[in-house]
């Protein structure tokens, strides 16, 4: 039999941040009912293991191009852009999940994704380098 990866108090605390992240995409709204304009909020327990797979894949994504740029150099300015390459990386990956659903399309979305807005704003509000890149201010 296989052991645990996990101390008594290794596990205790990645089940703490799994509770937290679970919390933290279930109150996104992703929809509103097309009957009512109820607000359909992101189900963060179906779609954990992705959420924490797009948090991980943002920060590999973000050291892989400061790796690039050390190696090869900043990138060129675009002209008439007012983003720093900092926000445009950003900006690229919130791009690649536009999308545009009908009202009501997540009503009994039970998918392991979440939807692609709340992927986006999931994983950009845990993330340090975004908010420095925009100059956000934490809540706490």
């Amino acid at each position: 039999k296989v052991g645990s990866i996990f101390t008594n108090d290794s596990q205790k605390l990645y089940d703490e941040k799994m509770e937290c992240f679970k919390q933290q995409y279930s109150a996104i709204i992703v929809d509103h009912s097309s009957s009512d304009g109820t607000p359909i909020y992101n189900n963060g327990t179906y779609t954990i293991t992705e959420n924490v797979a797009d948090n991980a894949g943002i920060d590999a994504a973000w050291l892989g191009w400061k790796a690039y740029i050390e190696t090869h150099g900043e990138d060129k300015p675009i002209y008439g852009v007012e983003f720093t390459p900092n926000q445009l990386f950003f900006i690229g990956f919130a791009r690649a999940m536009c999308s545009s659903d009908r009202p009501g399309s997540y009503a009994k979305y039970k998918g392991v994704h979440s939807p692609h807005y709340a992927r986006v704003i999931g994983a950009l509000q845990n993330n340090d380098n975004f908010a420095s890149a925009f100059d956000c201010k934490s809540e706490e």
